[in-house]
């Protein structure tokens, strides 16, 4: 492999790029990975610098304290040990304790790597953070990164006379021992780079998203008492925080003449994600709680309790277990007594003395390197409905959108499509009349899929994106057609608009040339699921990513053939439930068993020029997830007949 200094002395500045990497997560080490595996990368041609804020690699996976950290560069780090509302900082990641992966790893892996033999099917994430390092060590990517250092903004140069490159990135470094400098001497640690191609992956699990008063009546007062915290900073059922008067870290509750009553609690769980199924299961085992709601659209229990006149059923009338399924929430009532209501089969359900929501509503979509709106729309503004005489007009692809829950236009979920509204400034793709291969790529936005392997198809479509326009690359046909991209993008969109009008989604539309403050329900649809992958049209995604990206090149390259998704791949993941069910049976219950059942299994192929494992690696589990499925299959129809394990 060849340094990032090698390659011909007399070669032109023209063909000689730099190469940005924002984040050195899972996104931006599949970014790195690729680059390096590049013809251009290899003749010395490109060069590739990726920053990251914390002092190592995993991105999501690194993990770190519940409490916030101050972003203010001048002044020492505050800790807080509430939950703050609003929130002013963030956790560097939302995990907590007991997170293991919700994929069997053989599906979630890197193609170019495999988890170690005998590593258990579902790992907890000190092991994905590991794995993650071993990637970046065995494809040697750690060189390329500059940690503790975060990308203050990342700006579009209007002038590209000069040999001055498209993008300016303003980074300052924000390592512990830079906490104490003055501000002028943080003005030094403040630096500038210019670069020809951006990679974004800076990863989307840090902004939590608080249910809106609209949405969620009275959730704003239970924010600001202390009662409603974000799952962002849950790391563990002895981590929550009660908020007592006089009792701060205190789980007692105050009953108002001085004396502490250390009941039991009850907790509601917002959420149907992997979060909001972990946390609830997990204060189920706890033994200071007494009850875990566990509320989502959908999650009404069949078998409600009688309801009283008016439909609304008491918290007193039947006993229940531990964890009971609830609808989504109506209105938060009073904060003292802990009233909220949920939607419930024929009426609605009231629960009374809730001590605490936890709120595992997902999170934003954020760039807040992205300082104003050339390059991108921030402030999570809808984009506006596309009038049907007018979505092939070139009007509505002059902006680029960040609704929070999606970015709009992107070719491919990963290219920018929108062109400049200044004649005088570089467009995303460079030309406004005749549009050339974008410059700027963002990874890791689409969700409910295996992530893995689909950043490093990403990574794949997007380095052959930017080095068709190198007239020193392999490329021997044109790979960018804007136009056939903003079809892709419009069918899309007309589907997801079908399928919203399907669902009655009409509300207030307002299809004009200016956005509502309040979208409309049917925005707010096709926004949520823009990026929402089924579990099979993510397969077809990733193949087409990498035909779309290698099919340019000629059959001498050094690129490695496409990677297709293979046919175990689909069964495991539609599978995953099961699996993942049976191996929580398992680990509780039968640990030897578990052990037994992945002992050695990838060691066969040893290590290979791809990475650890081989085909005859990929193969021993996939034959081992196939007799897994056979067993859990069993089980559950076994646990069934009992009524319940």
């Amino acid at each position: 492999m060849g340094s990032v200094n090698s390659g011909p002395t007399n070669r032109r500045d023209d063909d000689f790029k730099e190469v940005c990497v924002v984040g050195g997560g899972p996104a931006g080490l599949a970014a790195l990975k690729t680059i390096l595996d590049t013809p251009e990368f290899k003749k010395g041609l490109w060069k590739p610098t990726a920053f990251e804020t914390r002092e190592g690699l995993g991105g999501v996976w690194l993990p770190s304290p519940p409490t916030p950290v101050s972003n203010s560069p001048s002044s020492n780090p505050t800790i807080t040990s509430t939950y703050p509302y609003p929130p002013t900082a963030y956790p560097q990641t939302p995990l907590y304790d007991s997170l293991t992966t919700n994929l069997p790893h053989p599906v979630m892996a890197f193609p170019s790597f495999h988890f170690p033999p005998s590593t258990p099917l579902f790992p907890k994430a000190a092991a994905v953070e590991k794995y993650l390092e071993d990637y970046a060590n065995w494809w040697n990517l750690t060189r390329f990164v500059q940690f503790g250092t975060k990308v203050e903004e990342v700006t579009r140069n209007t002038n590209l006379e000069g040999g001055q490159k498209e993008w300016t990135v303003r980074v300052r470094r924000t390592s512990a021992t830079s906490s104490s400098l003055s501000n002028q001497e943080h003005e030094r640690q403040e630096q500038e780079h210019q670069f020809d191609y951006i990679f974004v992956c800076n990863g989307h699990y840090q902004i939590p998203r608080f249910p809106s008063e609209t949405l969620c009546p009275g959730i704003g007062q239970w924010l600001k008492k202390g009662k409603a915290m974000h799952s962002v900073w849950y790391r563990n059922p002895s981590s929550l925080r009660v908020p007592i008067p006089g009792a701060t870290g205190s789980l007692a509750t105050d009953q108002g003449n001085g004396s502490k009553e250390h009941r039991k609690l009850r907790i509601v769980v917002i959420g149907s994600g992997p979060s909001g199924n972990d946390i609830s299961a997990e204060l189920t085992q706890e033994e200071r709680v007494e009850s875990v709601f566990w509320s989502f659209s959908g999650g009404q229990e069949e078998t409600e309790p009688e309801a009283e006149e008016g439909g609304v059923v008491s918290q007193s009338q039947s006993l229940k277990p531990k964890l009971r399924k609830r609808g989504r929430i109506l209105s938060f009532r009073d904060v003292e007594a802990g009233k909220v209501i949920f939607t419930g089969i024929g009426g609605v359900v009231v629960e009374k003395a809730i001590d605490l929501i936890i709120l595992a509503t997902g999170y934003k979509i954020s760039f807040p390197f992205f300082r104003n709106d050339e390059v991108l729309k921030e402030g999570g503004v809808m984009p506006p409905l596309l009038p049907q005489d007018e979505r092939d007009s070139t009007e509505w692809k002059k902006d680029l959108w960040n609704s929070t829950y999606h970015v709009f236009p992107l070719a491919r979920h990963v290219f920018p499509l929108s062109l400049s509204s200044s004649l005088s400034a570089p467009s995303l793709s460079r030309s406004t009349s005749s549009p050339l291969p974008p410059t700027i790529a963002f990874l890791g936005l689409p969700v409910r899929v295996a992530p893995f392997p689909l950043l490093e198809a990403q990574a794949v479509a997007a380095v052959r994106v930017f080095g068709s326009s190198s007239s020193q690359g392999t490329v021997q046909q044109p790979i960018w057609n804007a136009e056939k991209e903003w079809k892709g993008v419009m069918e899309r969109y007309e589907r997801l608009l079908s399928q919203a009008a399907q669902l009655g989604l009409h509300g207030p539309v307002q299809v004009n040339h200016h956005v509502s403050e309040e979208p409309s329900r049917i925005q707010l649809s096709i926004a949520a699921a823009w990026h929402r992958f089924e579990e099979e049209e993510q397969f077809d995604y990733r193949d087409e990513l990498w035909e779309f990206g290698l099919d340019a090149y000629d059959s001498g390259s050094s690129i490695e053939p496409p990677v297709k998704v293979q046919p175990w791949e689909r069964r495991m993941y539609a599978q995953k439930a099961l699996l993942r069910k049976y191996w929580v049976h398992l680990e509780t219950h039968a640990p030897d068993e578990a052990e037994e059942w992945v002992k050695g299994v990838g060691s066969v192929g040893g290590k290979y020029s791809h990475g650890q494992g081989g085909e005859e690696s990929r193969r021993e589990w996939e034959e081992m997830l196939e007799k897994m499925v056979v067993k859990a299959e069993k089980w559950e129809e076994e646990v069934g007949n009992r009524g319940g394990e």
